[in-house]
Protein backbone atom coordinates (compact mmCIF):
# COMPACT_ATOMS: atom_id res chain seq x y z
CA UNK A 1 0.00 0.00 0.00
CA UNK A 2 1.10 3.53 -0.68
CA UNK A 3 1.69 5.82 2.28
CA UNK A 4 -0.74 8.30 0.62
CA UNK A 5 -3.67 5.98 1.33
CA UNK A 6 -5.89 6.19 4.39
CA UNK A 7 -7.20 2.78 5.49
CA UNK A 8 -10.61 2.79 7.21
CA UNK A 9 -12.40 -0.25 8.60
CA UNK A 10 -16.12 -0.35 7.79
CA UNK A 11 -18.80 -2.91 8.55
CA UNK A 12 -20.62 -4.71 5.74
CA UNK A 13 -24.04 -5.73 7.09
CA UNK A 14 -26.05 -8.64 5.75
CA UNK A 15 -29.67 -8.67 6.99
CA UNK A 16 -30.66 -11.63 4.79
CA UNK A 17 -30.97 -15.33 5.52
CA UNK A 18 -28.19 -16.23 3.06
CA UNK A 19 -24.45 -15.57 3.08
CA UNK A 20 -23.15 -13.01 0.58
CA UNK A 21 -19.73 -12.64 -0.98
CA UNK A 22 -18.33 -9.11 -0.85
CA UNK A 23 -15.68 -8.97 -3.55
CA UNK A 24 -14.88 -5.28 -4.00
CA UNK A 25 -15.93 -1.65 -3.69
CA UNK A 26 -14.89 1.34 -5.83
CA UNK A 27 -16.12 4.89 -5.57
CA UNK A 28 -15.41 8.38 -4.41
CA UNK A 29 -15.71 10.70 -1.43
CA UNK A 30 -17.25 14.15 -1.90
CA UNK A 31 -17.35 17.03 0.55
CA UNK A 32 -19.37 20.09 -0.34
CA UNK A 33 -19.76 18.77 -3.89
CA UNK A 34 -16.01 18.37 -4.43
CA UNK A 35 -14.56 14.90 -4.88
CA UNK A 36 -11.75 14.81 -2.31
CA UNK A 37 -10.74 11.15 -2.49
CA UNK A 38 -11.20 7.90 -4.33
CA UNK A 39 -12.27 4.86 -2.35
CA UNK A 40 -11.53 1.19 -3.02
CA UNK A 41 -11.47 -2.22 -1.42
CA UNK A 42 -10.36 -5.37 -3.17
CA UNK A 43 -10.20 -7.71 -0.16
CA UNK A 44 -12.92 -10.33 -0.71
CA UNK A 45 -14.81 -11.68 2.27
CA UNK A 46 -17.94 -13.67 2.97
CA UNK A 47 -20.60 -12.12 5.17
CA UNK A 48 -22.70 -14.76 6.89
CA UNK A 49 -26.48 -14.69 7.06
CA UNK A 50 -27.82 -12.05 9.47
CA UNK A 51 -24.36 -10.89 10.45
CA UNK A 52 -21.65 -8.39 9.65
CA UNK A 53 -18.03 -8.47 8.55
CA UNK A 54 -15.40 -5.74 8.83
CA UNK A 55 -13.71 -4.72 5.57
CA UNK A 56 -10.87 -2.28 4.95
CA UNK A 57 -11.57 0.53 2.49
CA UNK A 58 -8.64 2.57 1.21
CA UNK A 59 -9.08 6.29 0.52
CA UNK A 60 -6.64 8.19 -1.71
CA UNK A 61 -6.85 12.00 -1.66
CA UNK A 62 -7.32 13.88 -4.93
CA UNK A 63 -5.39 17.14 -5.22
CA UNK A 64 -7.93 19.19 -7.16
CA UNK A 65 -10.85 18.28 -4.90
CA UNK A 66 -8.90 19.07 -1.75
CA UNK A 67 -7.81 22.41 -3.18
CA UNK A 68 -11.41 23.29 -4.05
CA UNK A 69 -12.51 22.32 -0.54
CA UNK A 70 -9.82 24.54 1.00
CA UNK A 71 -11.03 27.45 -1.17
CA UNK A 72 -14.61 26.87 0.02
CA UNK A 73 -13.48 27.00 3.64
CA UNK A 74 -11.37 30.13 3.03
CA UNK A 75 -14.45 31.77 1.48
CA UNK A 76 -16.48 30.70 4.54
CA UNK A 77 -18.62 28.36 2.44
CA UNK A 78 -18.53 25.48 4.90
CA UNK A 79 -19.53 22.15 3.35
CA UNK A 80 -22.69 20.61 4.75
CA UNK A 81 -22.23 16.96 3.80
CA UNK A 82 -19.72 14.19 3.23
CA UNK A 83 -20.85 11.58 0.70
CA UNK A 84 -19.26 8.21 -0.06
CA UNK A 85 -20.69 6.70 -3.23
CA UNK A 86 -19.72 3.96 -5.62
CA UNK A 87 -20.38 0.34 -6.48
CA UNK A 88 -19.90 -2.84 -4.49
CA UNK A 89 -19.54 -6.27 -6.06
CA UNK A 90 -21.88 -8.52 -4.04
CA UNK A 91 -22.27 -12.10 -5.25
CA UNK A 92 -20.99 -10.99 -8.66
CA UNK A 93 -23.56 -8.20 -9.02
CA UNK A 94 -22.60 -4.51 -9.12
CA UNK A 95 -24.69 -2.76 -6.45
CA UNK A 96 -24.79 1.05 -6.10
CA UNK A 97 -23.88 2.28 -2.60
CA UNK A 98 -24.31 5.80 -1.21
CA UNK A 99 -23.57 6.84 2.38
CA UNK A 100 -24.26 10.44 3.34
CA UNK A 101 -23.14 12.22 6.51
CA UNK A 102 -24.71 15.62 7.14
CA UNK A 103 -27.50 17.43 5.29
Amino acid sequence: CSSDLLAVKLAVLNPTNSAIKFTSFVGGVSVGGNEVATASSFLPTTVGANSQQIVTVFFEPTGYGLAALVMQVINKELPDALVISGFANLNGVSVPITVRYGK
